[in-house]
């Protein structure tokens, strides 16, 4: 737990009665889990690398709790992934909320989507030719910006049933090509943030000009 991690880490002997070292190996490696704390979080970070600022922090350990709560084992790659996303974070004028999904394999898929946009919380639906085009097609819409895919990749972060899912497409809008990336334990989940997230990507864009 939390507790004892924190214990650990202020003073090794508060719960190791044996060292690491004196079974040949480094050091202790605490193991993250939806019970670890704040400071096995920001300790495991520094170890693979990353020293976030408080805030970056605060954000990056909810989404590690909200992932924590869904997977049995979290692996480094799912932290490295975790942090990058949150370091490489588009402003999110379209923020995504909610996705309810079903498809077939017989007929058209379909797909319901919640955005926030303006402090104004938007929902909508839409049939599409599978459920990655449903999606795309609902976000299009209530957006109001029409996107064509160009490119689509899903990669698994890390190892087993529950790995994350990587998601990356390509898409043109308005004669712009716009890479955004997704990240979730469902794929269609990290498919519908891939998107938004090149959509953001293109309205910075436009808004900038």
């Amino acid at each position: 737990s939390g507790i004892h991690q924190d214990g650990v880490l202020k003073h090794k002997e508060t719960y190791e009665i044996i060292s690491a070292e004196s079974i040949g190996l480094d050091k202790n490696s605490l193991v993250l889990g939806k019970h670890s704390g704040r400071h096995a979080f920001k300790d495991k970070l520094i170890s693979l690398g990353f020293e976030l600022e408080d805030s970056a922090l605060n954000e990056a350990f909810e989404k590690f709790k909200a992932l924590a709560d869904k997977k049995k084992e979290i692996f480094d790659d799912d932290l490295r992934a975790l942090v990058t996303s949150e370091i490489i974070k588009i402003p999110e004028v379209f923020e995504f909320l909610t996705l309810t999904q079903s498809s077939c394999n017989k007929g058209l898929s379909s797909a319901a989507i919640t955005l926030r946009h303006a402090d104004e919380i938007k929902s909508d639906a839409a049939l599409g030719n599978g459920t990655v085009d449903a999606i795309f097609k609902v976000i299009d819409r209530l957006s109001g910006i029409h996107g064509v895919l160009k490119d689509y990749k899903v990669s698994a972060v890390s190892q087993g049933k529950d790995a994350l899912a990587n998601v990356v497409v390509k898409v043109e809008f308005d004669g712009k090509t716009i890479i955004g990336h997704g990240l979730d334990i469902d794929t269609m989940t990290a498919s519908a943030r891939a998107y938004v997230g090149a959509l953001n990507s293109y309205v910075k864009i436009t808004a900038t000009k």
